[in-house]
């Protein structure tokens, strides 16, 4: 787990009050027929004075469970780059 990753778990509950719906993914081939498919969500967050762009998607399984994953933009910043 690489550092910005583990300052954003730490951060959760914060970046969900702030996340927006991004869009629905259908269940990839190479996923479990368990996998019904992926709610996405996007943030932008400041991590140690940095503002980042973080992703939050939630797995929806047949059998009522859901696993969680963040990510952390891991490029820089470029002037280009709308924040």
């Amino acid at each position: 787990m690489y550092h910005k990753k583990a300052e954003s778990i730490r951060a959760l509950p914060e970046i969900i009050k702030i996340a927006k719906y991004n869009n629905f993914g259908q269940r990839k081939t190479t996923d479990s027929e368990a996998v019904i498919g992926y709610f996405n969500f996007k943030s932008k967050f400041y991590l140690d004075g940095e503002l980042k762009h973080i992703r939050l998607t939630i797995q929806l399984q047949k059998d009522g469970k859901f696993h969680y994953n963040i990510e952390v933009n891991k490029k820089e910043n470029t002037p280009q780059s709308s924040l």
